[in-house]
C-alpha cells in the first residue's frame, strides 16, 4: 500500500472513449468485503475515490513531445494512482487488515467499463460472467492483482535504509548516523511525524514517511559553496591529510587532524532541520537563515590564517542568521536561536565537552558571541 502505479488497458477502435476502472476486493475479505472497490487516489486529485478514469490515447496525447514511441499508446487507457486513501482512517484500516492477512497480501481485481457512444448506455449489452471478476466490456484470464504490506522500519531493524533515516532525520531530535533502528531513532521519527507530517506518531517508518524526508531533504536545500573551503589551494574540502588518524579510535574527535573529504552528511540534515523551525513551528521568533559564514578549513588555510582547530575539517559549520530579515551580531538573539531551536528540537550540548559523545555541540558565548558554530 502506498505505491503508486499505471493501469494501462488496451482498446480497439475506441478512440477518445473515456474507460471508468475500480480496484476491487478479490475471492476472500482483506481490504474490503469480496466485490468492493477500495478507494485510491488518481494522479492530480487531492481526493481519493473508488473510481478512477483515463481516455483512450490522451496518454499519446499528453506525452507526445517527450516519449518518443507515444504514438504506439494511441490506443491505450493510461491511469496514474496511489495505493491509498486521503483519509488517513481508511489507510489505517487497510494497513492493519494487510498485517493480519495471510501472507500479509490481498487479492484484488481490475473492473472496467467505457462510455457507449453518444452517452446511450442502453444500446450498451454485457457479456454473462460466471465467476467473482465481473469485468465489464473486459472478460480475460489472468492472475490477480496483488497488494503486499508496505515495507516498515522500526526498532530492532538494521541496514543502510535506516542509516539513511537517521542521517536525514538529525535536524529532528539530533540523531547518529548509525545503521541500526534504535530507540533514539524511534525518538527522532516521532518529532517528524508530529512536527513536518502532522501526523499521529508512531515512531515506524512506512512508505508514507520515507517520501515525506524526500520531500523534506528538497524542500531545504544548502549551498555547497558556501561550505568549501577558501585556502584557494585544495580542492574545497581538504586534500586528505593525515589519513592514518582516520579511524584510530584512541584519537578524540575535536584533536583528530585528518581532513574529511567533505562536510558530513548530518551536519548538512541538522542544518536543514534547522531551516524547518525557523520557518514554521518558530515563525513567531522572527528569526531565519543568513549564510554558512564558515565551513571547510582545510589544514592550509588553518597556516594561512595562524589556528590549528581541526573541527571545520569536515565536522562543523559556523552560521550567520538574520532578526527581522537582517543579519543580527546581538548576544542575546545568537543566545535565543541556541536556546529556542538547536537545544530545544536538536538536543545541541555546548563547547564538546568531555563525555559529550554522538550529539551536537554548539559553541557557547564566550567561544563565538556573534556566530553560532556547531557540529
Amino acid at each position: 500500500m502506498g505505491d503508486e502505479l499505471y493501469v494501462v488497458i488496451q482498446t480497439e477502435n475506441m478512440p477518445e472513449r473515456k474507460i471508468k476502472m475500480n480496484l476491487k476486493q478479490g475471492d476472500k475479505k482483506v481490504l474490503a468485503d469480496v466485490q468492493t472497490a477500495i478507494f485510491v487516489t488518481e494522479e492530480g486529485s487531492d481526493t481519493a475515490n473508488i473510481l478512477f478514469t483515463a481516455t483512450v490515447g490522451q496518454f499519446a496525447k499528453k506525452n507526445k513531445d517527450t516519449i518518443t514511441n507515444a504514438s504506439n499508446f494511441t490506443d491505450y487507457a493510461i491511469a496514474k494512482i496511489t495505493l491509498k486513501s486521503t483519509n488517513e482512517e481508511d489507510n489505517k484500516k487497510y494497513a492493519k487488515a494487510l498485517k493480519a492477512a495471510k501472507d500479509k497480501k490481498a487479492k484484488l481485481y481490475i473492473a472496467m467499463d467505457a462510455e457507449p457512444a453518444d452517452n446511450d448506455w442502453a444500446s450498451v449489452q454485457y457479456e454473462e460472467i460466471f465467476d467473482n471478476r465481473p469485468n465489464l466490456w473486459y472478460y480475460g484470464s489472468g492472475e490477480w492483482f496483488e497488494v503486499n504490506e508496505s515495507r516498515l522500519y522500526k526498532k530492532g531493524d538494521k541496514g543502510d535504509v535506516v542509516r539513511e533515516i537517521n542521517i536525514r532525520l538529525a535536524g529532528f531530535g539530533g540523531n547518529v548516523p548509525s545503521e541500526n533502528f534504535t530507540k533514539r531513532t524511534e525518538k527522532t521519527v516521532i518529532q517528524f511525524q508530529e512536527d513536518y507530517m502532522k501526523i499521529d506518531p508512531t515512531g515506524v517508518v512506512s512508505e508514507k514517511e520515507l517520501k515525506a524526508i524526500d520531500e523534506f531533504s528538497d524542500k531545504y536545500p544548502i549551498s555547497f559553496d558556501q561550505m568549501k573551503c577558501d585556502c584557494g589551494k585544495c580542492t574545497g574540502f581538504g586534500k586528505g591529510k593525515f589519513s592514518s588518524e582516520k579511524q584510530k579510535k584512541t584519537i578524540l574527535e575535536k584533536n583528530r587532524k585528518y581532513e574529511y573529504p567533505g562536510i558530513h552528511r548530518s551536519i548538512i540534515y541538522g542544518l536543514k532541520g534547522v531551516l524547518f523551525y525557523l520557518d514554521n513551528t518558530e515563525k513567531s521568533l522572527n528569526y531565519s537563515f543568513n549564510k554558512i559564514s564558515s565551513g571547510y578549513r582545510c589544514h592550509i588555510d588553518n597556516e594561512q590564517n595562524d589556528r590549528a582547530s581541526t573541527n571545520h575539517m569536515g565536522k562543523a559549520l559556523d552560521i550567520h542568521f538574520n532578526k527581522d530579515g537582517k543579519r543580527t551580531r546581538k548576544v542575546s538573539d545568537i543566545e535565543d536561536i541556541r536556546s529556542k531551536i538547536f537545544k530545544k528540537y536538536l538536543g545541541a550540548k555546548f563547547d564538546w565537552k568531555a563525555g559529550q559523545k554522538n550529539i551536537f555541540n554548539l559553541e557557547s558565548t564566550k567561544v563565538g558571541a556573534q556566530r553560532l558554530g556547531y557540529g
